[in-house]
C-alpha cells in the first residue's frame, strides 16, 4: 500500500479546485489567472502546476473560455 505524501492533495482539495475552476467566475480563465486572482484575495489552495494536474486528471485540460484554437498555416512555397 502506498503511503500518502504530506504534500499530496486530498480528494476534498481536488474537488475544491475543480469547483473553483468550473465556477461562473473562473470558467473561462486559465489556471495562471485563477491563482493570481485568489492570491490577491489571500487564498492559496495549491500551486499552478497542481491546478493543471487536477484539470488534466478530470479531462478538463483544454482551452478555457472563448479563445479560439490555433489555426494551422501553411508556409508559402
Amino acid at each position: 500500500m502506498r503511503s500518502a505524501l504530506p504534500h499530496e492533495l486530498t480528494d476534498k482539495e481536488r474537488e475544491q479546485i475543480l469547483d473553483i475552476c468550473n465556477s461562473e467566475r473562473f470558467k473561462s480563465v486559465p489556471p495562471r489567472q485563477i491563482i493570481a486572482a485568489l492570491a490577491d484575495e489571500g487564498v492559496h489552495l495549491a500551486s499552478e502546476s497542481s491546478f493543471y494536474r487536477v484539470l488534466r486528471a478530470a479531462g478538463q485540460q483544454q482551452r478555457r473560455g472563448r479563445s479560439r484554437t490555433p489555426k494551422k498555416t501553411s508556409t508559402p512555397s
